[in-house]
């Protein structure tokens, strides 16, 4: 898959809706019918994708919420999903 490009202030599309299906998290895209299956961390990515947080940041919350983790690599995680996010359309 390409590298798509993160938005500077992630915004989730509205018609994308996050659900939790037995104890998996699931995001499903309406308009590629579509769902994807997400991982806590990624769900919590989700949350943030609000255009109120810039990308940074959200790493930045995310590692600050988990001392015992290497906040780089928090950090990195982050990204990682939000290039996901961007590359599978689901962000505006």
């Amino acid at each position: 898959m390409p590298t798509a490009a993160i938005p500077e202030a992630p915004h989730s599309r509205a018609d994308v809706a996050l659900r939790r299906v037995g104890s998996e998290w699931v995001l499903y895209d309406p308009a590629r019918d579509k769902a994807h299956v997400l991982n806590a961390t990624a769900a919590v990515v989700w949350a943030y994708c609000d255009g109120a947080h810039e990308a940074g940041a959200i790493g930045e919350a995310i590692a600050s919420d988990l001392p015992s983790a290497d906040a780089e690599q928090v950090r990195r995680d982050v990204e990682a999903v939000l290039r996901r996010f961007a590359a599978e359309g689901l962000l505006r």
